[in-house]
C-alpha cells in the first residue's frame, strides 16, 4: 500500500513540475501566431534569412530563439568590405539591439530603415571580438508619408531590387518568380531582361516550377501583346491576331503602367 502511495505521489509531483514548466515558459513572440503567418518558428533549430538587404550577408536563426549567426558574406558587399565578418560568426547585437518580440525579419528591416534614414551605419557586436564591426550601407533617407507612392526612397529600393534580380543566378530557388517583379517596374531595362529569360526558358514537368515560372511567362506574353496593341492603335494599323503579333516593342517606347498609355 505504501509503495502504491509513493508511486502516486511521484507521478503527481512529476505532472505538477511539468505543467509548472509549461506555464512558466516564455514565448519569444509577444503576440500569438497569426493565420497563415510565415514568421520563423521559435522552436526550430535552424532557419535562414538568405539576404539581410544591402548589408550583403545571410543570417541563420538558431536556438535559443533567436541567436543570429552569419551564414554567408556576399562578395563585393558592404559586409565584405569590412574584412572582419565571415560565415560562422555569432552576432550578439546590431546597433545595440537584439531580436525580441516580433518576426526577426521585421526587426531587422526596422534596423535597416533606421540606418538608411540616418548615417547608414550598422554596428555588429560579434562574439569573440572586442570591438564592434561597422558596416556602411547607402543612405536612402526616410520613407515619405505616402509611401510607396511619391516616395523617393521606395523608388530607390525598387531600383536596387531590380538590379539585384537582373544579375545571373539570383533567381535560383525562386523558380524565376522574381521575373514578375522585374515586369512590374515598367523599366525597359528590366523588361528586356524578362524577354531574354522568356526566350530561353526551358520546359518543366515539375508542377511547382510550372506554376511559378508559368506566371512570369504568361505576364511577359501579355506585356508584349499590350505594347503591340497600343503601337498598332497609335499608328492606325489593323490589329492582327495570333502569336506573330506578340513581338517585343522598341526599347525607346515608354509606358505608364498605371494608365496603360504611352508617352
Amino acid at each position: 500500500m505504501r509503495c502504491q502511495l509513493r508511486a502516486s505521489y511521484s507521478v503527481a509531483a512529476a505532472m505538477l513540475l511539468l505543467f509548472s514548466d509549461l506555464a512558466g515558459a516564455q514565448s519569444f513572440y509577444e503576440k500569438p501566431h497569426g493565420l497563415f503567418s510565415t514568421r520563423p518558428g521559435e522552436k526550430k533549430s535552424l532557419q535562414t534569412i538568405k539576404r539581410f538587404g544591402p548589408v550583403g550577408m545571410g543570417i541563420d536563426l538558431l536556438q535559443p530563439a533567436f541567436v543570429m549567426r552569419i551564414s554567408n558574406i556576399e562578395e563585393g558587399s558592404p559586409a565584405a568590405s569590412t574584412g572582419k565578418l565571415k560565415a560562422g560568426q555569432v552576432i550578439e547585437s546590431i546597433n545595440g539591439k537584439q531580436l525580441s518580440g516580433i518576426d526577426p525579419r521585421i526587426h531587422l528591416g526596422g534596423l535597416l530603415a533606421e540606418a538608411e534614414a540616418a548615417d547608414g551605419i550598422l554596428r555588429f557586436e560579434i562574439k569573440g571580438l572586442d570591438v564592434p564591426v561597422s558596416v556602411k550601407i547607402p543612405v536612402l533617407g526616410a520613407y515619405s508619408r505616402t509611401w510607396p507612392l511619391n516616395c523617393p526612397k521606395s523608388d530607390r529600393i525598387v531600383r536596387q531590387v531590380a538590379d539585384y534580380l537582373s544579375r545571373p543566378d539570383t533567381q535560383k530557388g525562386l523558380a524565376d518568380i522574381g521575373m514578375l517583379f522585374l515586369l512590374s517596374t515598367g523599366d525597359d531595362r528590366d523588361l528586356e531582361v524578362v524577354r531574354e529569360w522568356a526566350r530561353k526558358a526551358s520546359a518543366h514537368s515539375y508542377p511547382w516550377y510550372v506554376g511559378y515560372g508559368g506566371i512570369g511567362l504568361a505576364e511577359c506574353y501579355l506585356e508584349q501583346a499590350t505594347l503591340r496593341f497600343w503601337l498598332m492603335c497609335r499608328s492606325g494599323s489593323t490589329v492582327q491576331q495570333g502569336p506573330s503579333t506578340m513581338t517585343p516593342g522598341p526599347a525607346g517606347v515608354q509606358r505608364s503602367r498605371a494608365t496603360g498609355r504611352g508617352t
